[in-house]
């Protein structure tokens, strides 16, 4: 049998086992919770910081007046090119199109129709279609 005297050694010393394991417990439960308490206040820091810029862009946005880009007149040599339309209108357009492009397929069978009996048929404009890749070349 066990003597009460090593009885009470055992459960002295279950005891204090179990205390540092219950206090380690409790500083890495602790440590867990300071982390996440810094993380989440970092963050907090952070989406202040950031609505602050947003802030300031916008304020910054609204005092500048949007600029008119300068209007640019390309300049194509057409007047060798075969048109449609009546020769001597003001207006031209120019088309580039690449006869395997999907884009230009579906213009030509949706757009076009209606731009030629609006506009090329009544003399407003003359429209001249160029191959795309031939003119890069």
């Amino acid at each position: 049998m066990i003597s009460i005297k090593n009885r009470l050694y055992i459960l002295l010393s279950s005891m204090i086992l179990f205390s540092c394991v219950q206090e380690q417990d409790k500083s890495s439960d602790q440590w867990q919770s300071d982390e996440i308490f810094l993380q989440i206040t970092e963050l907090r820091k952070e989406v202040a910081s950031l609505r602050n810029e947003l802030k300031t862009l916008k304020n910054n946005a609204g005092n500048k007046k949007l600029s008119v880009p300068r209007q640019v007149v390309a300049s194509f040599p057409l007047a060798d090119q075969i048109a449609l339309g009546d020769k001597d209108a003001e207006l031209a357009i120019v088309e580039f199109s690449d006869y395997q492009c999907p884009y230009c397929v579906r213009h030509a069978k949706q757009v076009y129709p209606d731009l030629k009996k609006n506009f090329v048929d009544t003399g407003k404009v003359k429209y001249f279609v160029r191959n795309f890749f031939k003119f890069l070349c």
